[in-house]
């Protein structure tokens, strides 16, 4: 299984310590080089693990293909999805609201950093999400308390309050 990989979601998973959990899930992941290069960035939270995490998993992405966009998107969420495209992936990890509306408008099939600990515990791959949220609500990635509650709620654990 292929996974195209955005900055935020693999910012939130290494703030969790939940990198690995993506080759257990699915295998291959790949990133285009803007990704690559938003999420090394000296200085940026997660920048020296990410570096060494995606060093062998980077694509040049030309804009040859085209998607349907707006002005709001970045270019790295762009480029993750005409790389999912060119591709033929089978996911975008992708937190932003805003991006996964427009993923949708492009058949691209989503996953958000959330969604993927929920999996990983769905697979009994970890016994439970709550550290790893935990970890993200605590970082410098913003997640919702709302949707923290959601998850843990779903996966059958307590909420944060």
């Amino acid at each position: 299984m292929l996974l195209i990989a955005d900055s935020s979601s693999l910012i939130a998973l290494s703030a969790a310590d939940s990198l690995h959990l993506l080759d257990l899930l699915y295998g291959e992941v790949k990133v285009p080089f803007s990704v690559f290069s938003e999420v090394t960035t000296p200085g940026k939270p997660e920048s020296v693990v990410l570096c060494k995490y995606l060093e062998d998993r980077i694509i040049k992405v030309s804009a040859e293909e085209i998607i349907i966009s707006d002005y709001t998107l970045g270019q790295g969420e762009i480029e993750a999805m005409i790389l999912y495209k060119r591709l033929k992936a089978d996911l975008l990890l992708i937190d932003d609201k805003r991006a996964r509306k427009i993923a949708g408008l492009n058949d691209i099939k989503t996953i958000g950093s959330l969604g993927v600990l929920l999996e990983a515990k769905e697979k009994k791959i970890i016994p439970e999400l709550r550290p790893a949220i935990l970890k993200i609500y605590n970082s410098d990635v913003y997640v919702s308390s709302e949707l923290c509650n959601y998850i843990l709620i779903k996966s059958g654990e307590p909420p944060l309050c």
